[in-house]
């Protein structure tokens, strides 16, 4: 009976085939099924990549927004709430920055202080979500889509708080970014074609859009499907239909920043574009398979009798003996090249090649154990923090790091949470922190404050990342670097830089520096307000630019003649914008590299004064040539320049014969010698004073006294001024009743203080009046009738005042100061007047006060004043003298004094380094800080009074001699490092900085020591972590690199075993220097490892591959790497791995295997 045809081998081998062309057809549908999915997930990615290069632009537009209002909050006329100059500053902004559509300043109530533009209206701003949250967390907030009331435009709006020295909220700045120019921007993305961005805010709403912005803004996201899955996590990606009726895939994320902006950003790619090449390869491989399938059948069945039955026979005999028990059994067939000789090869060597198997197995099992021994080592010697914990944010893992830092004992961490370790906020938010990393895959940097159980505070530079463990299970991992010191470092700077900028704002003189070419780079406020100029168009122009050609008196150079390591001062003019001049002093320093810093002082009013002291010499003057008193004017040798008529009358020598003529040669003999002794001591005794008998032509001699002063005339000439009286008649009582006058005269005059003369006789009759009514309390009737105590300060009339008077006040005349009396006194002066009357009421007759004038022009002044009734005034009240003297100044000063004290106080204490105040000359200490009592152990009540010597603080006393000598040499001392001998007897390194100051009158130095034991000691075991790990990267049997992701594989770093495994030295692969590791892969290789190493990218997962490589020697040697991908914050992708030869590898299922 004939066998059915599939019962036979052919019959057999022809459906055997037949149905291995079935997976085939299934393994083509399944691989474009695959690649569906592959291209899919790359297309996933490449879209979600691509949502993130957009954001990142939308991050930098927010980032920018929000250095520009920190910028802002630092400027001294905003933090102020100055609306004019704060508007000054939007303007330049927004005419610098086109993307914003208005900038304001807002009180903490809301209010809008100033704005730009301007609101047609009082706003009040304070329902804004925006401005909520700025003001309860004291940082930088992003708000929603609205229509803006200042603009009536749509725009999204940042804001910042100004927050002042208490800690509360003073003032926010507010910047609205133009929701008009967000879609200009998004429109020049460059996006696929057909593609679609969308920018969403925290309520869904539509911010940009790219294409059709405009039609969109404002309103909802029209696709539900991708709107949920927006809402459901930070980052990902959809399919959907768009509202145009094109399917497509969407990746979103969120727009990151310092602050959680509620930005997400969409971009959607059309399906058809990103599946169309797939579909059309799918096609063209199932028609070439099923003509394959035809051939393949074809050849099966000719060459089955001569290529198979025959040789199955005989291997199926071999199979019955080997079935049989026959250990010894084998096919006996020729190997050759067929699979029929491959399976027999397979079946004589198959207990051989599970016995190798077995062994390469071993091998690996202990080089893997090897390998986590040696990380283990690593990472216990490690300076930097490093942990895992698992989902729930239990440590699994920390190194002795982790423990020194957070104090714990070994192992005391093990299955504890963030709750057991840190203060409740800040486990809050590191498990919040940890969530993001987790949920969103991306690794986390940043610098943490973070504060422990015990209240310790830290600040660590943290990088999380995601972990999987060979389970599979997903656990978190991070490193931290401790930034305390250095955080507090970078504080201190901050505020010693902005205590001396304020210091040059509120310079009352013109300060400016210059450049080698002496053009302005940095002015101060006073000198922008002397010159008329903004600051801005001084740092345009030359100093020189603005003195009067030749004014510098003292520096015929000018400013480019400068003396070396001196100061250089002259009088010169200042000419203003306006082109007004002004008389000014310059003190000019040359600094090194050619540089000038200059002081400017306005001296107009100095100037004024000695004019008007002038023009009163020559008042005064005009009026003795017409007065009675006889009058000369004499030089300094004694010569006649200047007579008037009565001395015309009284010498009866005529004009022109008295000019030109030595008045000495008018007197006797026995006179001259001692009128030339009086004239000799001039101009030092500045008078000459005498009593001589002058000769008259004709008459008798007269008895005169001579009373002089030198001045000036019209043309600043010294010249005598002197008056002659008759005394002959009455010679000592006329002589001393005219010098006695004079003298007063003079000394009211030329008194350098504020001397006034008042008539109180009109308040006298008042209170008399008064007194008759029976009013007895004058000081309960002038309080409540306060209008009668100002008609009592008008009826006070000022008899004279002196010229330091209308100095003071700055008036030019005796009338124009007697005419703003009013604005003088002010209402602030009516309780000075009214103690004046009570005291005159109770019969004091000198009387002491402090009380505030105003100048003409309406600067307050803070007066001393000393009262006193003249002598023959007590019953009228006619003469009463007042003496006033400014003490704005010193009250001031006082004032400053006593705030700097006090500054002084609360910054001394507390301050966080070790801080004490010793006297110069002994070294005994006056104070210390809280961290010195902390930090050295020694209480405040020991300390104080004694040396460091007495207490031992210095390891070695020869230290401080030579901190005492460098500061003696350069004026203070900076970052001596130095060490010091606790209380306790502990040995601490330290930074020691000494500056000196004055304490109540004595010289003592300030003394600020910085412990820097613990950074030595994390100094020296960084340096022993990085030998360690040198040695070991030294001695690994393989080549340890870094290179860039290109063709040619551009090495960044490689260790020293690349000498034996490529036979170049390490040099020549950087860089490639000599030669690419590219090149060195052979030719057929290299398509297989690119695309084994961009899957691996593209999967975000490690590559694993055996290849060849020629060495230099020229030897082909295979082989094995392993690596991955590591994306920098920049967005560059490098490549991080190991190659050793393919002995290492052996035994293990590569996932890519060439050659």
């Amino acid at each position: 009976m004939p066998r059915p045809f599939l019962s036979g081998l052919r019959g057999r081998l022809l459906l055997l085939v037949s149905l291995a062309a079935l997976p085939a057809f299934a393994l083509t549908f399944y691989v474009g099924w695959r690649d569906r999915q592959h291209q899919l997930a790359g297309v996933s990615m490449d879209t979600i990549r691509l949502a993130r290069l957009v954001a990142s632009d939308q991050e930098r537009i927010i980032e920018g927004t929000r250095q520009i209002l920190s910028d802002l909050a630092e400027v001294p006329e905003i933090r102020e709430g100055d609306g004019v100059k704060s508007r000054r500053f939007f303007a330049l902004l927004m005419k610098q920055y086109r993307g914003y559509a208005s900038f304001s300043l807002l009180d903490p109530a809301g209010n809008v202080v100033a704005s730009l533009p301007a609101p047609e209206e009082r706003l009040n701003l304070s329902d804004r979500n925006w401005f909520q949250r700025a003001v309860t967390e004291k940082g930088f907030t992003l708000g929603g889509y609205q229509i803006g009331q200042l603009t009536r435009r749509a725009v999204l709006v940042a804001a910042w708080p100004v927050v002042g020295e208490t800690g509360a909220v003073t003032r926010v700045i507010t910047a609205a970014l133009d929701i008009e120019w967000l879609n200009q921007v998004a429109a020049t993305t460059q996006l696929p074609a057909g593609a679609m961005l969308v920018v969403l805010d925290r309520q869904d709403r539509i911010v940009a859009r790219y294409p059709d912005g405009p039609h969109w803004v404002g309103r909802a996201v029209p696709e539900a499907d991708v709107l949920s899955a927006v809402r459901a996590g930070p980052e990902g990606f959809v399919e959907a239909q768009g509202p145009d009726g094109k399917a497509r895939i969407y990746g979103f994320t969120t727009v990151r920043g310092r602050i959680d902006t509620g930005l997400r950003l969409v971009v959607g790619i059309p399906r058809e574009q990103a599946y169309g090449a797939i579909t059309r390869a799918q096609n063209r491989q199932i028609l070439g398979l099923a003509l394959v399938a035809v051939l393949t059948l074809t050849a099966a069945w000719i060459g089955a009798e001569r290529f198979v039955l025959r040789r199955v026979a005989s291997l199926l005999e071999a199979t019955r003996k080997l079935a049989g028990g026959d250990p010894a059994a084998r096919t006996r067939l020729p190997y050759g090249h067929g699979e029929l000789s491959d399976l027999a090869r397979a079946f004589d060597d198959m207990a051989g090649a599970i016995q190798a198997r077995q062994a390469e197995r071993d091998r690996a099992e202990q080089a893997l154990r090897e390998s986590e021994e040696r990380f283990r080592a690593f990472m216990n010697h490690s300076p930097a923090i490093a942990f895992v914990k698992d989902q729930a944010g239990r440590y699994l893992y920390a190194n002795p790091a982790f423990e020194r830092a957070l104090g714990l004992d070994a192992e005391a961490w093990f299955g504890r949470g963030d709750d057991d370790l840190w203060a409740d906020a800040t486990a809050t938010g590191l498990r919040a922190a940890d969530r993001g990393v987790l949920s969103s895959g991306q690794p986390r940097q940043e610098v943490d404050s973070l504060e422990l159980r015990d209240g310790r505070s830290a600040h660590w530079l943290s990088v999380t990342f995601p972990l999987t463990d060979a389970s599979g299970r997903t656990l978190l991992a991070g490193t931290c670097l401790d930034l305390s010191e250095w955080r507090q470092l970078q504080e201190a700077l901050g505020r010693s830089e902005r205590r001396y900028q304020n210091l040059v704002d509120q310079a009352p003189d013109g300060i400016v520096l210059t450049d080698p070419v002496r053009r302005m780079i940095a002015v101060n406020p006073a000198l922008a307000r002397l010159s008329g100029y903004a600051a801005e168009e001084l740092q345009e122009r030359r100093l020189d630019d603005l003195l009067v050609p030749g004014s510098l008196d003292s520096m015929p150079g000018g400013l480019d003649d400068l003396p070396t390591a001196r100061d250089a001062w002259s009088a010169c003019v200042v000419r203003r914008r306006n082109g007004t001049t002004f008389p000014a002093e310059i003190t000019a320093t040359l600094l090194e590299h050619g540089a000038v810093q200059a002081f400017v002082r306005d001296v107009s009013a100095r100037h004024l004064a000695e004019a008007a002291l002038r023009a009163s010499e020559e008042r005064f003057r005009r009026l003795y040539h017409y007065l009675p008193i006889p009058y000369q004017v004499l030089t300094l040798e004694g010569v006649i320049v200047e007579v008037n008529e009565a001395w015309v009358q009284l010498m009866g020598m005529p004009r022109d014969r008295a000019i030109g003529a030595r008045f000495a040669a008018l007197l006797p003999a026995s006179s001259r010698p001692r009128f030339e002794e009086n004239l000799a001591s001039l101009p030092a005794s500045e008078s000459l004073r005498g009593e001589f008998t002058v000769g008259r032509a004709g008459r008798a001699a007269v008895m005169v006294s001579v009373d002089g002063r030198v001045g000036q005339d019209e043309r600043g000439e010294p010249r005598v001024h002197c008056v002659l009286h008759d005394i002959t008649a009455a010679r000592l009582a006329a002589t001393r009743l005219a010098v006695s006058e004079e003298r007063f005269r003079t000394l009211f005059s030329e008194s350098p203080v504020s001397l006034w003369e008042e008539d109180f006789s009109a308040i006298k009759r008042h209170i008399e009046r008064l007194a008759g009514l029976g009013v007895s309390d004058l000081d309960s009737h002038f309080t409540a009738h306060p209008e009668e105590l100002a008609d009592c300060v008008e009826t006070v009339r000022v008899v004279d005042v002196n010229k330091a008077t209308l100095a003071l006040y700055g008036a030019d005349s005796r009338s124009q100061m007697l005419a703003g009396l009013d604005r003088i006194v002010g209402a602030d002066g009516y309780a000075v007047f009214k103690d004046a009357i009570l005291a005159l009421a109770r019969g004091d007759r000198s009387w002491e006060s402090e009380g505030i004038n105003y100048t003409l022009s309406g600067e307050p002044i803070r007066l001393a004043l000393r009262w006193s009734l003249a002598p023959g005034a007590e019953t009228s009240w006619s003469r009463v003298l007042v003496s006033a003297m400014d003490v704005t100044g010193r009250r001031r000063a006082e004032a400053a004094l006593r705030e700097s004290e006090l500054r002084l106080e609360r910054t001394f204490r507390p301050a966080p380094g070790i801080m004490a105040i010793s006297t110069r000359r002994e070294g005994r200490y006056v104070e210390v800080n809280d961290a010195f009592v902390r930090e050295l152990g020694y209480p405040r009540e020991a300390i104080i009074g004694r040396t460091a010597s007495e207490a031992g603080l210095w390891v070695d006393p020869e230290q401080r001699a030579g901190i005492i000598a460098r500061l003696e040499s350069r004026g203070s001392v900076e970052n001596e490092e130095v060490r010091l001998r606790r209380r306790g007897g502990t040995i601490i390194d330290a930074l020691c900085s000494v500056v000196p100051l004055v304490v109540d009158g004595e010289e003592c130095l300030l003394v600020h020591v910085v412990d820097i034991t613990a950074r030595k000691r994390a100094e020296e075991a960084e340096r022993e972590s990085r030998r360690v790990l040198t040695m070991l990267m030294s001695n690994l049997p393989g080549m340890v690199y870094q290179c860039c992701e290109d063709p040619e594989w551009t090495m960044l770093f490689v260790s020293d075993g690349c000498r034996d495994l490529t036979g170049y030295e390490p040099d020549d692969l950087v860089g490639n220097r000599t030669v690419s590791y590219g090149g060195l892969i052979l030719d057929e290789d290299r398509d297989l490892v690119v695309a084994e190493v961009r899957q691996g990218i593209a999967e975000r997962r490690a590559f694993r591959m055996a290849y060849r490589i020629r060495r230099a020697d020229g030897e082909i040697r295979r082989v094995w790497e392993q690596g991955r991908a590591v994306v920098g914050d920049d967005g560059q992708v490098t490549l991080e791995g190991f190659i050793s030869g393919a002995e290492m590898g052996n035994g293990v299922n590569w996932t890519t295997s060439c050659g």
